[in-house]
């Protein structure tokens, strides 16, 4: 025998290569068919590839989070319907995977979200999620009861298949190898169910299907817990993420692959994430079991799990003649960890140069972009109302819906260059509404951007129809008389009005610009500016605001960018009104906004954390007026004004989050509409 039939794939060997997949989808919640439409067609491409396990993300069929759907019982009987539609689909397969699905099922009357593993036609069992989010963000410990050691259960309702469908604590033997599953949360922790599947299960492989949302940093977290779980627990870690948006929440989505504490990453700008795709990567188990044996910790770990009369330990599902693919088909190569040109186990990919200001921005437009795309689409919105200030924030969010129309409004759709630019002018109307407080240089800037991304524009002054207002609110109040903030809270009144007006005429969103620093003071109107159906920036603090249109004015070059920036930020709505004069300093008023609502801190320690992190000419560098007790006053009024301010954010459309630091009421940071702020305003 020679050396290449010795080496051929189907040689002897002491490998034990098999292929697994992420399937990332983005699907609608309660769109049964289309979400089933899609899972059929990434299966359909997983078996093309010969995978040998694709997951999907978590609870694929219903989309998730499905929330209170759960407790309508057609919700729940329209998923084992879609289910089985599944189950018979694989049949037809011409290469047998291995697919792991997520749902609702119903045991006793109690609902459980679980991962349902299918091959060739039958449901080999399902796997409850064990640890249930209580978060702000989902509701699974009010919806779901979880699963629990050594649980094994018979379903009712699939008798007519001829087999008995479990649903516990499960490992699955199958002919590659034993493989069990778990849940988003389930791995957030150490020990578990992951830990019990992979050392008492003897779990070469755990599929994790997820449904975790966006924010800037969680997907290197993500990868260092898996990283960690997998070295801790000697297995192979292939997850899924849900990709999508709805409700303020962003699921970046993206693949994730880890070996015995080694990261196999997608070789893709931010990792693959932002979209909806099936990432393939080949693994040999072998190398799993070689290291178990060669590592004294997880054998003493092993021995006390088996040997144990108390531990409960999950239950085995044999599953060799399902008809699953063995290991080693010839396609399969063996993972190596080197992604660049130079193919060492030791030297990094030199060639690879990071622009960290780059991936940043990059990472929040792909974030805010999936929000704006799925809240139109998904609402099944043909245009939208964009109201125009000539201000930074509204400058933003054009550029941000100019981004979406380049995708939407392709060349390929549209190859007549004019019926594509009729086209982008009917999905996007954008409207000045100036009194005399403002600038020719705003307008002319709310004009100018308009026409740089082909938008519909059109200035409307509001002057005469304020001064009727002001003459209607005298009346009505009459012997009162109207204040500042009176006569400066109409304009952004009757703008909002009019756009609402407009977005019904045109069957439009109206798309909000406020950002998350004006909204942390609450530095808008009540009625006014935030009315919108989705607010792009109200998760994006002032100076983010500030240095992502900078870095655009030098990537991009367009002149409006210069004029823009020469401009003061100002509401203006009155003369000379500057927002820095109202609020303070952008970058103080941001580093408040983190200190209250992220590191969760009272006045006295705000204070003190400031005090010892920045000088006085640090602080004289960020404002002139910035001495420390002009600070004592702008942080006291932030404090205030926030604490103070859930009767307005209460209000608030939902907005996409960018960071852990988040107002929104309905998820993060609940404080009680009647609340008084003299617990945070407490002074040593």
């Amino acid at each position: 025998m020679n050396v290449e039939e010795r080496l051929a794939p189907s040689g002897e060997t002491a490998l034990q290569l098999i292929r697994t997949a992420a399937v990332v989808m983005n699907v609608k919640i309660g769109a049964f068919e289309s979400n089933l439409a899609g899972i059929m067609r990434w299966a359909k491409a997983s078996a093309e590839q010969k995978v040998s396990l694709a997951v999907y993300p978590e609870g694929i069929i219903p989309g998730y989070p499905s929330e209170d759907y759960i407790y309508y019982p057609d919700h729940l009987s329209l998923q084992r319907q879609a289910l089985r539609k599944f189950v018979a689909f694989t049949a037809t397969l011409p290469f047998k995977t291995v697919f792991v699905v997520g749902m609702t099922e119903v045991y006793r009357g109690m609902a459980y979200n679980v991962q349902v593993w299918v091959c060739n036609g039958i449901i080999l069992g399902m796997i409850p999620k064990t640890e249930l989010a209580r978060d702000f963000s989902f509701t699974d410990g009010r919806n779901f009861n979880p699963g629990y050691p050594g649980m094994c259960v018979e379903l009712e309702g699939y008798e007519d298949l001829g087999y008995p469908v479990y649903m516990g604590d499960l490992v699955f033997n199958l002919p590659f190898g034993r493989a069990s599953g778990i849940t988003c949360e389930d791995y957030w922790r150490s020990g578990g169910a992951m830990e019990r599947r992979a050392i008492a299960g003897d779990a070469l492989v755990m599929a994790v299907s997820n449904a975790s949302d966006w924010r800037l940093g969680t997907y290197q977290s993500r990868i260092e817990q898996l990283n960690t779980r997998s070295s801790d627990y000697a297995t192979t870690v292939v997850a899924a993420y849900q990709v999508g948006a709805h409700a303020g929440r962003v699921y970046d989505g993206g693949a994730l692959f880890h070996q015995l504490g080694r990261h196999f990453p997608v070789n893709e700008p931010l990792g693959g994430r932002f979209r909806e795709g099936l990432f393939v990567q080949d693994f040999d188990l072998t190398r799993v079991e070689t290291r178990r044996r060669t590592n004294v910790t997880f054998r003493d770990q092993w021995t006390e799990a088996h040997r144990s009369q108390t531990l409960v330990r999950p239950v085995e599902i044999d599953c060799r003649q399902c008809g699953a693919p063995t290991a080693n088909q010839p396609e399969y190569t063996y993972p190596l960890p080197w992604k660049g040109k130079n193919k060492s186990f030791f030297l990094p990919d030199f060639d690879t140069v990071v622009d960290r200001e780059k991936e940043y921005f990059d990472e929040v437009k792909e974030g805010l972009l999936l929000a704006f795309t799925d809240f139109v689409e998904k609402n099944g919105f043909k245009r939208i109302v964009i109201l125009e200030s000539g201000g930074r924030d509204s400058f933003l969010v054009t550029v941000l819906a100019s981004l979406y129309a380049e995708r939407h409004f392709t060349a390929e759709r549209y190859p007549d260059k004019r019926k594509r630019r009729a086209a982008i002018k009917d999905f996007a109307h954008c409207f000045s509404m100036p009194t005399k407080n403002n600038s020719d240089e705003t307008k002319s800037i709310a004009r100018d951007i308009c026409a740089q991304v082909g938008f519909s524009f059109k200035e409307v002054p509001i002057q005469k129809l304020f001064n009727e207002a002001v003459k209607c609110l005298e009346k009505m109040v009459k012997g009162k008389g109207l204040n500042r903030m009176d006569l400066q809270n109409i304009q952004p009144r009757l703008r909002a009005a009019l756009g609402r007006s407009v977005c019904a005429t045109l069957m439009a969103a109206l798309i909000g610009t406020g950002n998350a620093t004006e909204r942390g003071r609450v530095f808008y109107t009540k009625g006014g500016d935030q009315q919108a159906d989705i607010n792009m920036l109200g998760g994006v603090p002032k100076d983010v605001v500030n240095a992502w249109l900078a870095y655009m004015a030098r990537q991009w070059g367009w002149p409006v960018f210069a004029d823009l920036l020469e401009t003061e930020a100002s509401a203006e709505l009155e003369p000379g009104q500057k927002d820095d004069d109202e609020m303070g300093p952008v970058p103080l008023n941001d580093l408040f906004l983190a200190l209250l609502l992220g590191e969760r801190l009272a006045l006295r320690d705000m204070l003190r954390v400031i005090r010892q992190n920045f000088t006085d000419e640090e602080l004289l560098a960020l404002d002139p007026r910035a001495t420390w007790e002009m600070v004592e006053k702008w942080a006291t009024q932030y404090v205030r004004s926030c604490i103070t301010g859930p009767h307005k954010h209460n209000q608030d459309p939902p907005s996409p989050a960018t960071s852990h630091v988040h107002i929104d009421p309905k998820r993060y940071n609940r404080f009680p509409e009647t609340a008084s702020p003299e617990g945070f305003l407490f002074m040593a």
